[in-house]
């Protein structure tokens, strides 16, 4: 009996002890742990595009809660988040974002909307590449700004029998694959921009290299920071309008042009150019060519609110000027395509927004009366070849004068023109040789 009164005791002491450690960890553990009793965010509802991102925050209540964080989304398709708060808008669509510490818990709805549409300003391609037959090459577009949310799109010009292309999921390169000994043109456009590259294809297996084209890109003028570049020297004073670089209004900014002291007899000229509205102001100039005091070809918007297409010279020979005059017709709002083609026959073939027939073709022979004696130039050079030595390729911004140049100081003499284009140009590129009419507007 009193060995059993003893275990009996000893049970007792012991399960008291227990309770007491029980009841002390307790106590030390109530001490370190604050429980959460609320929670808010900094913001209830977000609108997001898809892409954007978003930091949302938790404040516990109190402050010094130290129960863990957890982040959920409803919808991991439209709205994803991280163990941190940082939400990412993936389709559109709407989903909740839920926080929870401890049993308390808040929400915020997100909205997501499509992409914000940020516009291409410039497309680049290597102007030529070469594949072996059988064998494939990877052409690179660059694409300003980055991230642009225009679509690239890749298309092969001419010589579809000679090339497969593949593009990239994200527009970006292109698979070229050789087919046949030959040369293609494989063009890469996005928005109102695009650019074109000469891929030839040889016959490694003995077949006949096929002829290069009868053309060479000498030079291309876009639209890069503002200011139209040849890749050495970027030449300032405009702004971007209708994503084209348009002229200051009391400036026309100039670059040299590329024929000037080249031996070249036959050029192509390929002017792409936005116009923002159908009613133009009367004598506003858009781009030229202009040798000072001897001549320009110019296209301009004339008195009767016409675009016009005007090959100027003044001639050596008594006081007359030499010229013609071509309408391009009642300006249309939206991007356009103009083509020059100055052969060493001394022709000239116009095409505008068109690729079949040339709008106009112009013997320069006949402008000059060469037949009568009236050479253009003391030295005796052709007519073509003289309008192609003009030294200076102007962008007009609504005005046009003499202009001379002490470094960065530009001072007009004489009258300017003053009318004000509402429009811009995209890019100006320059051949050395005729460039085939398909490969310019896709026939």
């Amino acid at each position: 009996m009193r060995k059993k009164f003893l275990w009996v005791l000893l049970a007792c002491v012991m399960a008291f002890s227990l309770a007491a450690f029980t009841a002390c960890e307790a106590d030390m553990t109530d001490e370190d742990t604050v429980r959460a009793t609320g929670v808010t965010l900094n913001e209830t509802s977000i609108s997001l595009a898809v892409g954007e991102q978003f930091q949302l925050t938790a404040t516990p209540t109190p402050e010094n809660a130290t129960d863990p964080i957890t982040w959920r989304t409803d919808d991991t398709s439209i709205a994803e988040v991280t163990q941190e708060g940082l939400v990412t808008a993936k389709s559109v669509g709407q989903a909740t974002i839920t926080v929870q510490i401890y049993t308390a818990k808040a929400t915020c709805e997100v909205t997501v909307t499509p992409a914000q549409s940020l516009p291409a300003t410039s497309v680049e391609l290597p102007d030529t590449a070469s594949v072996e037959k059988g064998s494939t090459t990877t052409l690179s577009a660059t694409v300003l700004p980055q991230g642009t949310t225009d679509e690239v799109k890749w298309t092969i010009v001419s010589g579809d029998s000679y090339v497969d292309i593949k593009p990239s999921s994200d527009g970006l390169t292109c698979t070229v694959e050789g087919v046949a000994a030959g040369s293609a043109v494989i063009r890469a456009t996005a928005g109102n921009f695009s650019d074109t590259c000469t891929v030839t294809v040889t016959d490694n297996g003995g077949g006949t290299e096929p002829e290069p084209p009868a053309y060479t890109k000498l030079v291309g003028y876009s639209v890069q920071d503002n200011a139209f570049t040849d890749g050495e020297t970027a030449v300032s004073g405009g702004t971007i309008v209708n994503n084209g670089f348009k002229a200051d209004t009391v400036n026309s900014v100039y670059v040299d042009n590329p024929y000037y002291n080249e031996t070249v007899t036959s050029a192509s000229i390929v002017v792409e150019f936005y116009i923002g509205s159908a009613t133009l102001e009367n004598w506003a100039p858009l781009w030229g060519i202009k040798d000072s005091g001897n001549g320009f070809l110019a296209l301009v918007v004339n008195g009767d609110g016409q675009l016009q297409l005007s090959y100027n010279a003044y001639s050596p020979v008594g006081t007359d000027n030499n010229y013609f005059d071509q309408s391009l017709g009642a300006p249309t709002v939206g991007k356009h395509t103009l083509l020059i083609s100055i052969a060493d026959d001394g022709s000239l073939d116009i095409y505008y927004d068109n690729g079949t027939a040339p709008l106009a073709s112009i013997d320069l022979d006949d402008v000059y009366n060469v037949a009568e004696g009236d050479t253009y130039a003391a030295s005796g050079e052709t007519v073509d070849e003289y309008l192609l030595q003009a030294e200076r390729l102007y962008f007009f911004g609504g005005a046009w004068g003499e202009l001379s140049v002490s470094g960065d100081t530009w001072t007009w003499t004489g009258t300017p023109w003053a009318g004000n284009f509402n429009g811009s140009i995209l890019s100006c590129d320059f051949y050395s040789g005729i460039i085939p009419v398909s490969e310019v507007f896709g026939a």
